[in-house]
């Protein structure tokens, strides 16, 4: 690199000057500090504002839970019960197979044409 070039890069770095006090370094990341204390490699975000007091009841009515009673417990389990129960029930009570279904439709239909035969037997 020439001096010429040296001299203006030197030259556009006093121009432009990087100040931003509100912003702050975040986390683990290992940061590099100019000369001019300009940290390059970092990652930055705005601090956070000060909370009014009005903020600050709203969020702890928000974060409040409400005592749990002694009694829910047992609902709990007792509706997962039932549900469980449910779906067994209908599980096992689906009916017949598409196969057994098929098996009964042929028998039916071998039933009819040997009714079918003797009608016919018998007209003549």
């Amino acid at each position: 690199m020439s001096a010429l070039h040296r001299e203006w890069i030197n030259d556009q770095a006093e121009r432009v000057t990087l100040e931003a006090p509100e912003l702050r370094p975040v986390g683990q990341v290992p940061c590099t500090a100019t000369s001019t204390g300009v940290l390059i490699g970092c990652a930055y975000r705005r601090p956070m504002p000060q909370p009014s007091a009005d903020a600050e009841r709203i969020q702890a009515a928000l974060l409040a839970k409400p005592a749990r009673r002694a009694s829910d417990g047992w609902a709990f389990w007792l509706i997962l019960t039932a549900c469980v129960l449910v779906f067994v029930l209908l599980s096992a009570c689906t009916g017949p197979s598409e196969a057994e279904a098929l098996r009964d439709a042929a028998l039916d239909l071998q039933d009819a044409q040997a009714a079918a035969v003797v009608a016919a037997a018998a007209r003549k």
